[in-house]
């Protein structure tokens, strides 16, 4: 049986997201996110991208990570940007193993692919919550992250991927692992105004 392509936003058949969704999608400036040197963002979270993004951490729509990958690693070549490796702030193992995969290490794989980059995991995830759901006192009190493994070699510019940009900390807890590096720049999807 074959199953029609929708847009995960507005159900049209064809790609997802449809290029209607796209172009109504809200361009976001960059974020200071503390303990990095630059936080770029591609748009804003609103009920558009928040559909997208949806899509792809709770229902499994895998294929919206190709363009989500895609616009992050567009995002970084237009400001300029030029990393050597790219990370990602991992999923709660409880996550990972409920949605079969860890939605920022599958970004962080489509964005490296397009920047011609490796990726490195870390930073690994202590059981504990996630940051969704959390009040913003809870958020930046962040998540509880170790290094994973051996570190990483001092590189001039790590990139750091992550999905939804609220206070940070998740972003933040990551670049603290990294803090020998010379330059930590991160990309989200998508800034929680």
């Amino acid at each position: 049986m074959v199953f029609e392509r929708r847009c995960v936003s507005c159900t049209t058949v064809g790609t997802s997201p449809c290029a209607c969704c796209i172009a109504r999608l809200r361009p976001c400036a960059e974020a200071s996110v503390e303990g990095l040197d630059r936080c770029l963002v591609v748009v804003e979270y609103d009920d558009m991208s928040r559909a997208i993004i949806g899509a792809l951490k709770y229902r499994g729509v895998r294929s919206v990570a190709q363009w989500l990958g895609t616009a992050m690693a567009e995002r970084v070549v237009r400001a300029g940007e030029q990393p050597d490796v790219v990370t990602w702030v991992p999923a709660t193992p409880r996550n990972r193993r409920r949605r079969g995969f860890d939605q920022g290490q599958l970004l962080a794989s489509v964005v490296a692919r397009r920047l011609s980059i490796p990726t490195t995991a870390v930073a690994r995830r202590s059981r504990g919550p996630s940051q969704t759901g959390r009040s913003r006192e809870q958020r930046l009190a962040g998540p509880q992250l170790r290094r994973r493994g051996h570190c990483i070699d001092k590189q001039r510019c790590v990139l750091i991927v992550d999905d939804v940009l609220t206070t940070g900390a998740s972003l933040g807890a990551v670049g603290a692992l990294l803090e020998a590096q010379e330059r930590c720049v991160a990309v989200v999807a998508a800034r929680r105004q």
